[in-house]
């Protein structure tokens, strides 16, 4: 059960005043009434004539200083909200009287419960008679009391009987006095709380006032449920020691706080059950509440965290700005949501969305609270998927293998640590490795070494063969390389990592990241993260090596098409889309020109012809040769004969023609003169008529058929013959017989 103060059930300041001018307008007893510090506020005539002194003596009278200090004990217990009682003799200190009567106490309160003194009620030892009277007059001033505060308000008998009450209390319980009187009181208190009544009660006759008011369970008339704050007094009443009730209603107080409980018990369990880390903030910044995902996430306990202002906890040095920044945003009452970077116990940064926001208690901030969410992973996988395509685009924009390395030595950066990093390929045709790439602080020899794949003491070797990661510590390493040739396999570094690089099952190379000064720099993680990525490096570098080989075979096969003396054509959709120098020069076009042109229009009507029936002899399934002769159109509009050799091919996912065009113009009028020869030598029976002597021959084509030089002869049927002139040994000979004998002495 829960006790919410150290005193009775406060009596408002306003009904002790009604209550006190009561008491001090009569005339039947002497009245007096102290202050806190025990100083004598003040009294009535009939105090003043009681002590037999007088007003001026008794003005501020300090209580603490009584000649006679019996009674000392009891104004001290109305200082701590007890009534008290004392009856017996008394030496007066304003005075030389000795009195003997009855002093009643009772404390006074202030508006907020607390005791601000008390009034005391001195009676004399009354014959039989006055006694009588008197004790009507105490009953009517105790009902009077009772029914000006503003609780309720009971005079309990030890026996649990009631004696009196005031209407506020009839009105709490539901029962009326007279109701009430008829049995004990326990019947409207809750069975749960039955036995702390009672032992309340049995404290108060003992003289043991409890410390603090206790709450209590009751249940009303028509059974509803109530929950009173009670204070328990002794009091004296017709001469007998009696218990003083006061009973505030709590009901709805005590429904609100056991709400309020709910749902700080849910708060609670949902604060510290969160997935993500909370810091509860006051509004200058420092850390109030951490729940466990906190600790967690950060490394810190609440001990260490509460107390300190978040932004020297756990935002990095570099981001101090950016930290003030949110919390000043947060603290100013806005919303705040942010991804960023925020550093560990041990020092380690790690990716967080922040959500910060304030918490109000009616119209004023009173804290602020930051939710931070690990978005590690998720950041890790966007580095990776970035990373991917980036890669795969490096094989693209890239000019050259040793671009690509740099590139994906660039990108890799953005992931883990690669201060020292280096590509090693396999060179299958001699079971080596080389090292096309290197970066490193220390060793600068990796283009000049090659490694047998059979030499077990390379850490790279091993995990090609392998064809799984190595990731090696310091001392792994010194116990591998306690005799290591640093001229072949270099410094040892105090942390390596190896990572094969994959392709179809068949280990192409591996990439390593490596350092010389942190053992603990490189871990499982980051060999799991370069493993996800080096299957596209594999992929990235055997692209790469394809364009390199492809460009190399192009390059020779732009030099073959470029130099060629033949015409060479790819078309597509009967548009030209490539031709060469030589093609273009044969018709009389530029490359330009026929770009793009449809084939057709460099078609003569028979080269037309030629070509329309190919197609209907292929339609039909007929064989077409692939060599044939045909007609073009030069852009003067004169005809050149060609020979074409026709090939279908694939080009760019679609069917397209390439063909190597000749001219055979010169081959024709050759052939025609030839066979104009041919036709004249038949004329004459085959024969062609020739000086026996000078060897002329007869022209049968001219007119008067003249004898004429062979080599005119010949020259005017085949016009691109030409004669060179010398003389052969049998007429040198003969024409030169000095000059020849002395030619064959030497």
């Amino acid at each position: 059960m829960s006790k919410n103060s150290s005193k009775p059930q406060p009596i408002s300041e306003s009904h002790q005043v009604s209550t006190s001018d009561l008491l001090f307008k009569q005339n039947l007893f002497a009245v007096f009434e102290f202050d806190s510090d025990l100083k004598m506020v003040r009294f009535n005539p009939l105090f003043v004539e009681h002590l037999n002194s007088t007003p001026a003596l008794l003005t501020g009278l300090d209580l603490k200083k009584l000649y006679d200090q019996k009674i000392l004990p009891h104004f001290q217990k109305i200082l701590q909200g007890e009534s008290t009682f004392y009856e017996g003799e008394y030496q007066c200190t304003t005075s030389t009287s000795n009195l003997r009567g009855k002093l009643e106490l009772f404390p006074t309160f202030d508006q907020n419960g607390k005791v601000k003194g008390g009034i005391g009620i001195c009676l004399a030892t009354p014959l039989e008679t006055k006694m009588q009277t008197d004790r009507k007059v105490v009953d009517q001033i105790v009902r009077e009391i009772l029914h000006s505060v503003s609780v309720g308000a009971a005079v309990i008998s030890p026996d649990g009987k009631l004696i009196l009450s005031n209407a506020l209390f009839e009105q709490i319980t539901g029962y009326r006095q007279r109701e009430l009187m008829n049995f004990d009181l326990s019947v409207p208190v809750h069975p749960d709380y039955q036995n702390l009544v009672r032992e309340t009660f049995t404290l108060c006759l003992k003289g043991k006032s409890p410390k603090s008011n206790i709450e209590v369970k009751i249940l009303t008339k028509n059974n509803t449920e109530k929950w009173l704050n009670c204070g328990f007094n002794t009091v004296t009443y017709h001469d007998k020691i009696n218990i003083l009730v006061t009973a505030a209603d709590i009901t709805e107080h005590r429904w609100m706080e056991e709400e309020l409980n709910i749902q700080k018990s849910f708060f609670e369990n949902l604060f510290n059950a969160s997935p993500d880390a909370i810091a509860v903030l006051d509004t200058n910044d420092r850390i109030l509440q951490i729940n466990a995902r906190f600790t967690e996430l950060f490394g810190y306990t609440s001990q260490e965290a509460v107390g300190n202002f978040i932004n020297d906890l756990v935002v990095p040095s570099h981001l101090k700005e950016e930290g003030l920044s949110i919390t000043q945003k947060v603290a100013s009452g806005n919303y705040v949501s942010v991804e960023t970077v925020r550093q560990k116990k041990d020092g380690k940064l790690i990716d967080v969305a922040i959500i910060g926001r304030p918490i109000y208690l009616g119209n004023n901030q009173v804290a602020v609270y930051g939710i931070y969410h690990d978005i590690s992973n998720r950041k890790k996988l966007e580095k990776i998927r970035t990373a991917l395509f980036e890669i795969n685009n490096a094989v693209h924009v890239t000019r050259n293998l040793d671009d690509l390395f740099c590139q994906v030595h660039n990108i890799l950066k953005g992931i883990i640590n690669m201060d020292n990093f280096f590509i090693a390929l396999v060179d299958a045709y001699h079971r080596e490795i080389y090292f096309p790439y290197a970066c490193d602080e220390v060793d600068k020899d990796y283009p000049d070494i090659r490694i047998s794949l059979d030499d077990r003491k390379s850490l790279t070797v091993e995990v090609i063969e392998a064809k799984k990661p190595l990731l090696l510590t310091q001392r792994m390493l010194a116990a591998r390389f306690a005799d290591q040739d640093e001229k072949k396999y270099g410094t040892v570094p105090v942390s390596w990592l190896g990572i094969p690089l994959l392709l179809n099952n068949e280990t192409i190379g591996a990439i390593v990241v490596q350092s010389y000064t942190k053992p603990d720099l490189y871990t499982a993680e980051d060999a799991q993260i370069l493993e996800s990525i080096a299957g596209q490096i594999a992929l990235a570098i055997e692209r790469k090596l394809a364009d390199v080989a492809l460009q190399e075979s192009e390059e020779k096969y732009r030099l073959l098409v470029e130099t060629s003396q033949d015409g060479i054509v790819i078309s597509q959709h009967d548009q030209f889309i490539f031709v060469n120098k030589a093609f273009a020069e044969m018709l009389g076009y530029t490359v330009e020109e026929l770009r793009d042109k449809d084939y057709h229009a460099i078609y003569t009507e028979r080269g037309l012809a030629i070509l329309y029936e190919r197609d209907r002899r292929r339609k039909r399934g007929e064989q077409v040769p692939s060599r044939y002769e045909t007609v073009f159109k030069k852009k003067d509009g004169s005809e050149l004969d060609v020979e074409a050799n026709v090939t279908i091919i694939d080009y760019k996912g679609e069917k397209a023609t390439f063909a190597i065009i000749r001219d055979i113009s010169e081959r024709r009028k050759l052939l025609a003169a030839l066979m104009e020869s041919a036709d004249q030598s038949r004329a004459l029976g085959d024969l062609i008529p020739i000086c026996a002597s000078c060897k002329k021959i007869r022209d049968e084509s001219k007119p008067d058929k003249p004898w004429v030089d062979p080599e005119v002869y010949i020259t005017e049927r085949l016009k691109d013959v030409n004669f060179s002139h010398g003389i052969c040994p049998t007429c040198m000979k003969k024409l030169y017989p000095d000059f020849t004998r002395k030619h064959d002495t030497k």
